[in-house]
């Protein structure tokens, strides 16, 4: 399980005005010019392991998920 705290870019060229995609971090800097608002954000991820099509999460990642929740509700209660 891999938990990283997401900061706003201060990066300009990061996404162009025609695309229609933006990075996590494009969109906090967003939110802060058009808001002023500057909410905490993080990124959280658990590892893959077996990439086969399939209609069901992995054993690890099944047994992965509860402690991925606490983090993530961990998180969500930090100021």
């Amino acid at each position: 399980i891999q938990t990283k705290e997401v900061l706003p870019s201060d990066s300009h060229t990061e996404a162009s005005a025609f695309c229609h995609a933006m990075s996590p971090s494009h969109v906090l800097a967003l939110a802060a010019q058009l808001y002023q608002r500057r909410p905490r954000a993080f990124s959280a991820s658990v590892v893959g392991e077996n990439f086969n099509h399939g209609e069901s999460l992995s054993p690890a990642v099944e047994a992965a998920l509860p402690t991925l929740l606490a983090r993530i509700e961990q998180l969500s209660i930090q100021p």
